[in-house]
């Protein structure tokens, strides 16, 4: 049970907040839905057209019926090896450091860890943005 005032407002914060966050994440899957069904109608008219010849013809059914992904360990390693890039791990720990420390500081009055929440918060923050200075330092660098 809520025992205070402003034990309630942060939770009906989070609430929010994680509601808002699901609204994102079924905006972005149905985005991506469209995407793939475009890539399918485009390969439906490929296979349609007359001028296709026969060898091309057999690598787009190939690449429709996913050959040799029927596996769950096939699948598996075709996810891991798509999107386990050393530059999304990157971004998405520094992601995960800034909201933990926000998280941290803003529940620094029930815990005493409002000081580390800083430091996760700042140093998240310079890893995120630290792709950006790189390709902006080198963008100055070709100008001269």
């Amino acid at each position: 049970m809520l025992a205070a005032p402003d034990e309630f407002l942060a939770f009906v914060f989070m609430v929010v907040l994680c509601v808002l966050a699901f609204k994102g994440v079924l905006a972005w899957r149905k985005a991506g839905m469209e995407e793939r069904m475009q890539r399918w109608r485009v390969l439906e008219e490929a296979l349609r057209n007359p001028a296709t010849d026969p060898a091309t013809r057999e690598r787009l059914l190939v690449a429709a019926e996913g050959r040799g992904k029927h596996t769950l360990l096939g699948v598996w390693l075709d996810w891991l090896a798509a999107n386990l890039v050393p530059r999304r791990v990157f971004g998405a720990s520094a992601w995960l450091l800034m909201i933990g420390g926000g998280l941290m500081i803003g529940f620094a009055r029930y815990h005493r860890d409002g000081e580390a929440g800083i430091a996760m918060l700042v140093f998240g923050f310079g890893i995120l943005t630290l792709p950006h200075v790189v390709r902006e330092l080198d963008q100055r660098a070709a100008r001269r």
